[in-house]
This record gives C-alpha cells, sequence and structure tokens, in this order.
C-alpha cells in the first residue's frame, strides 16, 4: 500500500477514534491540519561520488483534542508524518507522535 495512503488512513482512525460520542460537540475542540509536500531532489543520499535523484511527496498530519468541563482538561495530540521517494523506495520513511494530558 503506498505510504500517503496508509498515512491518509490512519488520520482517519484519529479523527473517528476522536469524535464525541456521549460527550456534547460544543464541549470537543478539534484543530486539524494536513500538510502536503512535493519536490525533486538531485543528491537524495547527499553521495560525492554517486549521486542519487528523485521526486518525493511529503505528507504531515496533525490532530489536537480538548475537551474542558468544570472539573478537568482533557488533550489529545496525534502527529503522523511521512516522505515517500518515487526512484528510491527503500527511503521511505514514516514517523508519528502522539501525547494525552489530563
Amino acid at each position: 500500500m503506498p505510504l500517503i495512503l496508509q498515512l491518509a488512513l490512519t488520520l482517519a482512525v484519529i479523527f473517528v477514534a476522536l469524535a464525541p460520542g456521549q460527550a456534547s460537540a460544543e464541549r470537543w475542540r478539534l484543530q486539524p491540519r494536513v500538510d502536503l509536500e512535493t519536490g525533486y531532489d538531485d543528491n537524495i543520499r547527499l553521495s560525492v561520488d554517486d549521486p542519487k535523484s528523485s521526486f518525493l511527496a511529503t505528507l504531515d498530519a496533525r490532530l489536537n483534542a480538548s475537551r474542558s468541563t468544570e472539573n478537568s482538561d482533557l488533550g489529545v495530540y496525534a502527529r503522523i508524518g511521512g516522505t515517500s521517494f518515487v526512484d528510491e523506495p527503500d527511503l521511505d520513511n514514516t514517523r508519528g507522535e502522539a501525547a494525552v494530558s489530563y
């Protein structure tokens, strides 16, 4: 499965998981952000002797969700990203992080 599709599916799962269920919608604050970059690198391995070039795509998706009540505050942060190299797929990578605060 292409990296970009994997990242899009993961972001969709995060949105569904954090959708307000029993809590009223006005109490949740969602701040999604998605960045997509495409480009070309003429020396992706930074090699002096044998430079390799490739087109690439980078996707970075973030979601901040918070809920405040009279008694508590809950915050959830999730981020996933990755870079896909068209001509050098062995350099494809994904990264992610998550945090919960209460």
